[in-house]
């Protein structure tokens, strides 16, 4: 008989979109990782950002502490969702979930996902 895989439980992880800029005497493009670093006048991005926590609140704070901890500053949230009822919905795709499963894997509970959408001062 051969045994079931076991399903991963996504109840603790939570995913939001958020809206993120350089912390205090930090340039922002000095702190991301881009192949082309053409545009130097990049102030912030949204990205998306996936942590483990309990609650709500508790993702909140983490999302905070890890982005001051890369130097950056979380200037807006505009969703935050979990995981386990994003995938749930079908709205989560295969490689974001190799992603979260490498978190959930990992000795970490915060993660920025792979895709960063810069902008420039409007």
């Amino acid at each position: 008989m051969k045994k079931e895989k076991e399903e991963t439980n996504y109840t603790n992880v939570w995913m939001a979109f958020v809206d993120i800029s350089a912390g205090d005497s930090y340039i922002f493009t000095e702190l991301i990782d881009m192949e082309q670093k053409q545009i130097d006048n990049y102030i912030g991005a949204w990205c998306y950002i996936v942590v483990i926590a309990n609650n709500i609140s508790d993702a909140l704070d983490i999302i905070s502490k890890g982005l001051i901890e890369l130097h950056f500053q979380l200037n807006y949230v505009d969703s935050i969702r979990n995981v386990s009822t994003l995938i749930e919905d079908g709205e989560i795709s295969e490689k974001d979930k190799r992603e979260i499963d490498s978190l959930l894997t990992s000795k970490y509970i915060f993660k920025i996902l792979d895709k960063l959408c810069p902008y420039v001062e409007k």
